[in-house]
């Protein structure tokens, strides 16, 4: 809107000209400046354009330099995730085995305590058991099986000393009896060797009895 005015001013100034020597000289000018202005005026158009051009240029390398960017980020977080799966599955693998050395030396522990029998199924269900076992767990457990294998020791030994103390008794209750029997058999075998026979003590009756005879005679 501005240019406009400023065109119509001038062509209002070069038609006010009285001399049209001087309306043609202004006319020429002002189509000079016109001209120039055009030209201007296009190279600035085309300046932007070129600006434009490069600007959009600039935004799609941007652009595919970001998608550029976003693979290899994607590449690397696969790289990142593919990487930490394998030092997590070497972790688990470390401590497996860290789990069946501990669980060895376990075992080794509970046999030479005594606490578990020396067999293949006892040692089998024994590794089972502790494998998994913290340290302080493990170290309870040993507690416990020490303890319980006190008590049994313990009770199997006064099971003991109160059998034996039985069969002591029963023993000198049999040798007191055995002795009562031999005596009573050697007071019987005395009683029968000298009680007298049927004749003898009919002899000492008829002897008796002469006896008298001859007292009151």
């Amino acid at each position: 809107m501005e240019i406009k005015e400023e065109v119509k001013k001038l062509v209002e100034a070069i038609l006010a000209e009285k001399e049209e020597e001087g309306r043609i000289q202004k006319l020429e000018l002002f189509l000079t400046e016109a001209r120039q202005t055009v030209d201007d005026l296009t190279s600035k158009l085309l300046d932007k354009e070129t600006e434009l051009a490069e600007k959009v240029f600039s935004v799609e390398a941007l652009e595919a330099k970001v998608a550029e960017l976003n693979s290899r980020l994607e590449a690397i977080i696969a790289e990142k995730q593919a990487a930490e799966e394998k030092a997590l599955e070497l972790e688990n693998k470390m401590l497996e085995m860290k789990k069946d050395e501990a669980a060895n030396h376990r075992l080794a522990q509970l046999l030479e305590a005594n606490l578990i029998k020396d067999d293949e199924e006892s040692r089998a269900k024994a590794l089972t058991k502790v494998r998994d076992m913290t340290d302080e767990q493990f170290d309870q457990y040993l507690s416990e099986l020490a303890e319980v294998k006190s008590l049994v020791v313990e009770a199997l030994k006064k099971a003991q000393e109160e059998e034996e103390e039985r069969a002591r008794k029963e023993a000198e209750e049999k040798a007191k009896l055995e002795l009562e029997n031999k005596e009573k058999a050697k007071k019987a075998a005395l009683h029968v060797e000298f009680r007298p026979s049927g004749d003898l003590l009919s002899e000492y009756k008829k002897f008796g009895e002469a006896l008298a005879g001859r007292i009151s005679n």
